[in-house]
């Protein structure tokens, strides 16, 4: 089993036939170990077009709205079982096996800190997220906005990528002017292919202009 984007696509290779060609394959799936369900609207192993290309894909939320016990971090474990004329194949003989991992949107939040802060900048980094904290699926992007200081409830967005680190100074395209001696609201989104997880904020006060 592989992932392709938000989908899952399972494969599995033609096992020896003795002599009758193979007409359905009986795809099931599980979480235990123990109990396997098929799904044939996900997974129809009895399609021509399955048959042949011996591969299902199907999305992720179709499994979950198929079957509920699919939760987030739970293995999705598959079973394949060939039939012929003759019968179908021992269950305790699958053709193929494979897991995976329910995903989702990132499940924790980053830590945002503040590093350095002068008269006319702010240094900012934060943590990265993996693994379970990523949702089981790769981080594609941090999202660091700043808010308006003219405009409450306005973020304007300064950096979207897999970088750890931004310089925010007067420097900076779109900085507002003066740059010292104000407060500045930034916060954080990490982002991967199933949505935005948790936001961080920190606030960093410039220091004023020597007099």
């Amino acid at each position: 089993m592989t992932y392709s984007g938000q989908s899952l696509v399972v494969s599995w290779t033609e096992p020896e036939d003795n002599g009758s060609t193979i007409t359905n394959y009986v795809v099931e799936f599980g979480h235990d170990g123990t109990n396997f369900n098929e799904i044939t609207s996900i997974c129809d192993g009895s399609n021509a077009a399955v048959v042949s290309a011996k591969s299902c894909t199907f999305t992720q939320s179709a499994l979950v709205t198929e079957d509920a016990t699919f939760t987030f971090g739970k293995q999705v474990l598959v079973r394949v079982k060939a039939e012929n004329s003759v019968g179908l194949a021992d269950s305790h003989s699958p053709v193929s096996s494979g897991t995976a991992l329910i995903r989702d949107v990132p499940q924790a939040a980053v830590t945002l800190s503040v590093v350095y802060v002068d008269t006319y900048e702010v240094d900012l980094s934060w943590t990265t997220l993996s693994d379970t904290n990523a949702g089981h699926s790769s981080i594609t992007s941090y999202l660091l906005e700043v808010e308006s200081t003219t405009t409450a409830g306005t973020w304007i967005s300064l950096q979207n990528s897999l970088l750890t680190t931004y310089v925010y100074s007067h420097l900076t395209t779109g900085a507002p002017s003066p740059f010292s001696g104000k407060t500045y609201n930034f916060r954080i989104t990490p982002k991967n292919i199933f949505g935005d997880g948790t936001v961080s904020t920190v606030s960093a006060t410039t220091k004023n202009e020597p007099v």
